[in-house]
């Protein structure tokens, strides 16, 4: 315990060596204080880093499958980690990037010839085959259906 002078009041408490009180409701309320602006610091770092969690766990993710690879690789290179982590990174580029490219290639394709058949329907109407089949399904139901012509 130590003999404080705290403004105009003597009081016995625990110092912390700068200046503040430890023992008395001063100290306590710098302790709440400082908790709860850390807190609010968390939280603030939290919400800057939530638009960024699903790359940052794909990242985790990735990192964690292809350490065993990449052990491998460096010491198939002898230690050069440099080198290692280069051919690590072509290599996954190589593995996950090129696929994607060429899905989405095909897709733009797809999507095109789509687009060039709904304009065609629209332009042309029903064709007759669906015309004919949907008049057999109205005489099963035993109702009529609008279809577009």
């Amino acid at each position: 315990m130590d003999y404080i002078n705290a403004g105009r009041h003597n009081v016995i408490g625990y110092s912390t060596g700068d200046g503040s009180l430890v023992g008395t409701s001063e100290g306590r309320i710098e302790r709440t204080v400082a908790l709860l602006l850390l807190a609010a610091l968390a939280a603030g770092c939290f919400l800057v880093l939530l638009p960024f969690l699903a790359p940052i766990l794909w990242a985790l993710i990735i990192a964690l499958v292809t350490w065993p690879a990449f052990r491998h690789v460096e010491t198939a290179l002898k230690g050069r980690r440099t080198l290692a982590a280069s051919l690590m990174i072509l290599s996954l580029v190589a593995i996950l990037l090129v696929p994607m490219i060429i899905l989405a290639a095909s897709l733009a394709e797809d999507a095109a010839g789509f687009v060039q058949r709904v304009r065609v329907f629209f332009a042309e109407g029903t064709p007759a085959e669906v015309q004919a089949d949907a008049r057999v399904i109205d005489a099963y139901l035993g109702e009529e259906l609008v279809y577009p012509c």
